[in-house]
């Protein structure tokens, strides 16, 4: 597993956080702006996030202690 890293582009104002290296099967939307890659073993490989400007990440909910990338998914499966 890498070490995550955090890049930002000031020139269209996007922030992304990666995970993994590994290759996107799915990206769900989280909240308005946010964004989660999926790979093919559902793991979260990243997130990015739009508008990365201080009141857009202050509306970002706060994740329960302990979750399961699954079950915050089932509201999002098609």
């Amino acid at each position: 597993m890498t070490s995550p890293t955090v890049t930002y582009d000031p020139d269209v104002n996007v922030l992304y956080i990666q995970l993994l290296d590994a290759e996107v099967l799915e990206t769900v939307e989280l909240a308005k702006g946010v964004y989660l890659d999926i790979d093919a073993e559902g793991r979260a490989i990243g997130f990015e996030i739009l508008n990365a400007d201080v009141s857009l990440l202050a509306s970002v909910p706060a994740l329960p202690g302990k979750a399961v990338l699954r079950d915050l998914l089932k509201p999002h499966a098609a």
